[in-house]
Formats: C-alpha cells, structure tokens, sequence
C-alpha cells in the first residue's frame, strides 16, 4: 500500500476538523449537528468507501483480515 503517510494524513485532518467544530460547540448544539453531519457522511462515503477499501486489500493479500 503506497499511499500509508496519505491515509494517516487523511485520519488526522478529520480529528482536527472535529476537534476544531468541538471548539465551536459554545453555541446551541443544533447549529453544529449540520456541519458534523455534512463532515461524517463525507468521510463515510470518501474515505471508508474507497480509501480504506483500497487499505483493506492491500492488508488481506499479506493475511491480514
């Protein structure tokens, strides 16, 4: 898997996007739950859906499952 420092990258920017949206938290709630929304199912849909696949398969041909 030739994309190991890309991909921890990736990890690292969405903890720093929540950690950054936990700041803001000092309004009413609802005001953020759209934007963790939006920042969740945008890394459901890009990073665990094609991302992580691609890392899945790379770990199950040396054994790993």
């Amino acid at each position: 898997y030739g994309h190991g420092e890309t991909h921890r990258r990736h990890h690292q920017d969405l903890l720093e996007r929540i950690g950054q949206l936990t700041q803001r938290l000092s309004g009413p709630p609802a005001m953020a739950a759209p934007e963790l929304r939006d920042i969740l199912l945008a890394w459901i849909v890009e990073h665990i859906e094609t991302d992580d696949r691609c890392y899945a398969v790379t770990l199950n041909a040396q054994g790993v499952y």
